[in-house]
């Protein structure tokens, strides 16, 4: 075997056992990083797989968020990451840095290469506004994403990002239904988890994860119950977490809210943040 077949093997691998991680009754929570420095800590204090946060990955590079960091840029970034670590890496594309399916196909094609085996992809961007699209639309870049995912040999974890939460100020049972009429679209077109952000009411958490008919992803702040709780709550359900850890906090399991009595989240504490301000865990 040839080493370019070696390494799309050893990638599909990666990708293969990132899914696996996904099991009903058992969260997997991951901590989000922004280089290969965080992403090596991260790793050392024994989560399983890495995601990078959008946020996070242009502070640190010296962008603002909203796809102003340059594809090329953050490959190298997606690059240094694969090489430091031989955890699975997921990476938030935000929108696909760009409108139209074919442009997010060529950009999913870049972070593959790079040895990404998953992404995060939202439908609340379209052109540098922070609004919701069309799900139609999303729907077709879903479709791109796994064409080319299949292209490349890899089983590409997508991860549909619905801003409905994060996008209203005042939630109702209208924004979950609407989330819910989003997460059947994107499921039909090929999306392998749901991430809500700003969902935080443990009823229409359990509402959205027992009938969106994917794996639930959810960033937690400290509204959250604990992880501990949801899963104990709602044994049946596939979701993972997203932990906000904070480098101005001494532990970033208090941070959050959180009581461990053993976690890797505890072996980070104190660990640095892009502007002092979050380095997700998802």
């Amino acid at each position: 075997m040839s080493n370019h077949a070696q390494a799309k093997s050893s990638q599909a691998e990666r990708a293969r056992a990132f899914a696996a991680l996904h099991r009903p009754g058992d969260p997997v929570v991951l901590a989000n990083v922004w280089d290969a420095a965080s992403a090596a800590i991260v790793a050392e204090a024994g989560y399983p797989a890495l995601a990078t946060s959008s946020y996070s990955v242009a502070e640190a590079a010296g962008y603002a968020d909203g796809q102003e960091i340059p594809l090329a840029e953050l490959a190298r970034i997606v690059e240094r990451i694969v090489v430091k670590t031989d955890r699975p890496l997921s990476v938030d594309i935000e929108a696909g840095f760009g409108e139209d399916p074919d442009t997010v196909g060529a950009t999913i094609a870049v972070i593959l290469a790079a040895g990404a085996i998953g992404i995060n992809l939202e439908d609340g961007l379209e052109q540098g506004r922070r609004v919701l699209v069309d799900p139609s639309r999303h729907q077709a870049k879903i479709v791109a994403a796994r064409r080319t995912g299949e292209q490349a040999g890899v089983p590409l974890f997508i991860n549909a990002r619905v801003d409905t939460f994060l996008l209203s100020r005042n939630p109702d049972e209208s924004v979950v239904n609407e989330t819910l009429r989003r997460a059947a679209a994107y499921r039909e077109a090929g999306a392998d988890g749901l991430f809500v952000p700003g969902l935080v009411q443990p009823p229409w958490i359990e509402r959205i994860r027992r009938e969106a008919g994917l794996p639930l992803n959810i960033m937690v702040s400290q509204k959250t119950p604990p992880v501990a709780d949801l899963a104990a709550l709602w044994p049946p359900s596939v979701w993972r977490a997203s932990v906000w850890l904070s480098g101005r906090s001494n532990s970033c399991a208090q941070d959050c809210g959180w009581r461990w009595t053993s976690s890797p989240a505890q072996k980070i504490s104190g660990s640095f943040c892009p502007n002092g301000r979050q380095a997700q865990a998802t």
